[in-house]
């Protein structure tokens, strides 16, 4: 379950770093470098949340068994 919270930040974050890196193909100088590290950093974070999600979901505390 918490892969498909996960998947909503992620996707934004990848959309805006492709609209970030086609702004910053438009431009010139310095918010061309900019821009390109500023969508690297989007696409990053997307990533880190897609594998903090896996982390989270992998990392849950072992059931314990029911004394009856």
């Amino acid at each position: 379950m918490i892969y498909f919270l996960a998947l909503l930040p992620a996707t934004v974050l990848t959309i805006a770093g492709y609209f970030v890196l086609y702004l910053s193909n438009r431009s010139e100088g310095t918010f061309r470098t900019f821009g390109k590290y500023l969508g690297f950093g989007a696409f990053t974070l997307a990533a880190l949340v897609i594998l903090g999600a896996i982390f989270a979901a992998g990392s849950r505390p072992p059931s314990l068994p029911h004394d009856r």
